[in-house]
């Protein structure tokens, strides 16, 4: 609309200055240019017919989605109101509807029985392994081969005997004597528990992590069961929300109201541009049978 502002005013312009100067093209071109007005006016007035004869749908996608809490707060307390459609479509907690209230409507239906599994599609963990595995950009399988590359030192391969183990065929190195009970060399520093230290705080983490997601599973489970048993106790036919209207039964009308002399408005303005156009027309005719004014003659 602002658009057709400006060219309706450079219409009127041309029209003013053929007027003026009693030149007959400019006139024609006003004669042109007010027909592409008319043309522009008529959509305008259409599409506000169109937010007339729509508003309850146009409302529900593009207005009340994307209105901010504070207004639907105000427009909830000022028609006593709850939600758009009814009062279980995003209903806000303000002072006519309840925060208890818009908390049990809002809450899921009790027959949901079992919440997501996040842990069995998790992609983030698909993608970067487990908790004790190392974040590997440059490799193609990210962290999740970590693990397997990263074997303990103290293992040996199958193929190899241990270090400390001599060969069948071989005597050991430093053979094992016997409990030497007398004196203070006999000491025995054999009992190494440094090689055990290393690699357990790997699978104690795993096991953890193991172990805090079935109880978050299972905080899951009770927090649902606690929220049935809640909605059952309580019914939204009982609570005072039940009985509030939609905020559509309000706001359709009063912008009805508004749109409704709009478009009228426009459509009776479109008149002024056929009158305009004939009476350019009519002028020019006119003008072309005085010979002065005849550029053809």
């Amino acid at each position: 609309m602002i658009i057709l502002s400006g060219f309706v005013i450079f219409v009127a312009f041309t029209g003013y200055s053929g007027a003026y100067t009693n030149w007959k093209p400019i006139i024609l071109t006003f004669s042109v240019l007010a027909s592409m007005a008319f043309l522009g006016h008529m959509y305008v007035a259409k599409k506000l017919l169109d937010a007339t004869r729509f508003t309850q749908r146009d409302m529900a996608i593009s207005w009340w989605d994307v209105y901010t809490d504070p207004i639907r707060k105000e427009i909830q307390d000022r028609f006593s109101c709850c939600g758009y459609l009814y009062y279980g479509d995003l209903p806000v907690a303000s002072n006519f509807c309840l925060d208890t209230d818009v908390e049990v409507v809002t809450r899921y239906d009790i027959s949901v029985k079992n919440p997501a599994d996040v842990q069995r599609n998790d992609s983030y963990r698909n993608h970067f392994g487990t908790a004790n595995s190392v974040s590997d950009d440059s490799y193609p399988g990210g962290g999740a081969t970590q693990d397997q590359a990263q074997a303990p030192a103290n293992q040996a391969p199958a193929n190899q005997a241990p270090a400390n183990q001599a060969p069948a065929n071989q005597a050991p190195a430093n053979p094992v004597q016997p409990p030497n009970d007398g004196g203070d060399n006999g000491v025995d520093n054999g009992v190494d528990d440094g090689g055990d230290d290393g690699m357990d705080d790997g699978g104690d983490n795993g096991g953890w992590m193991k172990k805090r997601a079935e109880e978050d599973h299972s905080y899951l489970r009770k927090r649902q069961a606690q929220n049935q048993n809640q909605q059952q106790e309580v019914k939204v036919e009982d609570l005072k929300i039940s009985q509030a209207p939609g905020c559509k039964d309000f706001l359709v009308p009063m912008i009805k109201s508004k749109l409704k002399f709009s478009y009228i408005l426009n459509y009776a303005l479109c008149i002024i541009y056929l009158v305009a156009i004939g009476l350019s027309l009519y002028y020019w005719q006119n003008m072309r049978k005085e010979k002065e004014f005849d550029e053809f003659a």
